[in-house]
């Protein structure tokens, strides 16, 4: 729909990837590759002048990320909705019943193994952002003992 394509698109624009690298140095890691300017030229933001995009997201990183987001809609008098959950399942079924327009907080095997496990129908539109892990077993010299 256009107001989740304008918010692919705020998601992916050089102000949400700076503010990635400024704010979390590495410990979240952008994955846009072209950043743009915020805005999708198939878009008329004319016509979603007024309207609000609803989105869930756990607070943290996800949140702090929509935020700048919300001000780059917000030029083009669009309203982002940020409804913030601290579980993984929540978000995913206001989705899937329409309460809410999209979520932004999870990887795409997640999903799909939601999907399937729950029949839901959810799809995804962009990979913005990872936020890398790091495992310390001390000595070990195999991941065995940390996976078993």
């Amino acid at each position: 729909s256009p107001k989740i394509l304008a918010l692919k698109a705020a998601l992916e624009s050089r102000q949400v990837a700076s503010f990635i690298e400024s704010k979390y140095n590495g410990s979240v890691v952008s994955t846009v590759t072209n950043p743009g300017n915020g805005y999708d030229d198939s878009v008329d933001y004319d016509a979603l002048k007024g309207q609000t995009i609803t989105v869930a997201a756990s607070p943290a990183p996800h949140a702090e990320i929509l935020k700048i987001a919300k001000e780059i809609l917000a030029a083009r008098s669009i309203t982002l909705d940020i409804k913030e959950f601290t579980d993984y399942v929540q978000p995913n079924n206001v989705v899937e019943s329409g309460e809410i327009d999209a979520n932004y907080f999870q990887h795409t095997p997640y999903l799909e193994d939601f999907n399937q496990e729950n029949g839901t129908h959810l799809v995804a539109v962009a990979t913005i952002h990872v936020e890398p892990l790091g495992l310390y077993g001390g000595k070990q010299t195999s991941l065995d003992p940390l996976l078993g």
